[in-house]
């Protein structure tokens, strides 16, 4: 469960960071 939590920021984290770098 908190596994799925931690993933959910982390993931937008990453995709922010990915767009951001694009």
């Amino acid at each position: 469960m908190s596994n799925t939590l931690l993933l959910h920021p982390r993931m937008e984290i990453i995709e922010t960071s990915t767009t951001c770098r694009h």
